[in-house]
């Protein structure tokens, strides 16, 4: 799902981005997970944050990543 332009934190300060949301829910040994992973793109950059999110009804885990740097490389 694209959520539509957010605004996020980085180690380069805050940027504008599109955020695209993802959900999926699975079972295994009749354990139900669920899990959400939003991806932050900002245009000429690429990916500037990425949360993802996994959960049961045994606890939930978590994964952030944040952009530290950015540099435009020449063809």
């Amino acid at each position: 799902t694209i959520l539509g332009p957010q605004e996020v934190d980085t180690d380069m300060g805050r940027m504008s981005a599109i955020a695209v949301e993802t959900r999926a829910t699975w079972s295994d040994k009749n354990v139900e997970y669920q899990m959400a992973s939003t991806v932050w793109w900002a245009p000429g950059v690429g990916i500037v944050r990425y949360l993802q999110v996994v959960g049961s009804k045994d606890g939930t885990s978590s994964v952030l990543l944040r952009l530290k740097s950015h540099s435009m490389k020449s063809q």
